[in-house]
């Protein structure tokens, strides 16, 4: 008897998989979201049509990713049956997580809107911060890989147990509806989980825990109405570091739109005074043609 998952069966759960993968790709937004940087971090984002990545450690909330990833671990260190393959399969999640070494990197947006005080205050001291508003076509202008590697994907983040719980439960038990297409249910075929499916479906089941991980934020945090572009895969060949110390890694994510330009409006701060508007101004101008013209505007007062 061949105890081995066929071929088509790796293939038919590779594909539910990314199928499940693709859903929560939340590509399709709408409404605009809004991306607060400082005056120089703009230049940069018009100049290049690059949005820097940064590598979820370096984050500000020290738990972002972690927190997610534990819960699924818990999930599976909890999982009890009568010894069928997912309780062999969750009992190795934690061991193929580690083994996979997946970096993961995120940029921001908001659906706070331009008036965001809690923004404003953190990018708009001294007359340097700007808050750029996109269209809901800033999703689709993202690659799907970078290098070549790993996947690109958009979410709104969750947050507590009302938020988390349903979701993260429901994903889980599709990802076991995948997992069984092609694991064997006989204890006797257990040990040749291992050697033939792990090594087939691990790389793409640990992106798509971690992709569920990181879509879960942990709520002691106060929630914020927060979009973000994740990257989950290989650590990118092409990363660099900032920082006073160089401490903050970092990847380049390449804008790409085949009609009008997803920038439709750059805001200046309220309390910006007139100098620094115009400095503002000046400092932007030679990068907005490139950018269908966006109007830029100033917060009242």
């Amino acid at each position: 008897m061949d105890l081995e998952p066929s071929a088509a069966a790796l293939k038919q759960c590779k594909q539910s998989i990314n199928k499940l993968m693709k859903k929560y790709d939340q590509t399709e937004l709408t409404q605009p979201v809004f991306h607060y940087t400082s005056v120089r971090g703009a230049c940069g984002i018009l100049e290049s049509k690059e949005f820097w990545m940064t590598k979820a450690i370096h984050l500000n909330d020290p738990s972002e990713t972690r927190y997610g990833q534990q819960w699924l671990i818990d999930y599976a260190g909890n999982y009890k049956s009568n010894g069928d393959s997912l309780e062999h399969f969750w009992s190795r999640l934690p061991m193929k997580l580690e083994a996979a070494k997946l970096a993961t990197y995120v940029t921001s947006f908001s659906y706070a809107g331009s008036e965001s005080k809690h923004h404003w205050q953190r990018y708009g001291a001294d007359n340097e911060g700007v808050c750029l508003e996109f269209s809901p076509e800033i999703a689709v202008a993202f690659p799907d890989s970078i290098d070549s590697k790993g996947i690109v994907f958009t979410t709104k983040l969750l947050y507590g147990e009302d938020e988390v719980r349903p979701s993260q439960v429901n994903a889980i038990h599709q990802i076991e509806s995948c997992i069984r297409q092609c694991i064997p249910t006989e204890v006797s075929m257990l040990s040749q989980l291992d050697c033939n499916l792990m090594k087939s479906l691990a790389v793409e089941i640990s992106i798509l825990a971690r992709q569920l991980a990181a879509l879960i934020k942990d709520p002691c945090y106060e929630p914020e109405d927060e979009f973000r572009i994740f990257y989950i895969g290989e650590e990118p060949e092409k990363k660099f570091s900032s920082g006073k110390k160089n401490e903050r890694e970092h990847i380049k994510a390449s804008l790409c739109w085949t009609e009008k330009s997803p920038l439709k409006k750059i805001w200046i701060g309220a309390n910006c005074n007139e100098p620094g508007e115009k400095s503002i101004r000046e400092k932007l101008a030679p990068y907005l043609a490139a950018w269908d013209m966006p109007v830029i505007e100033r917060l009242p007062k």
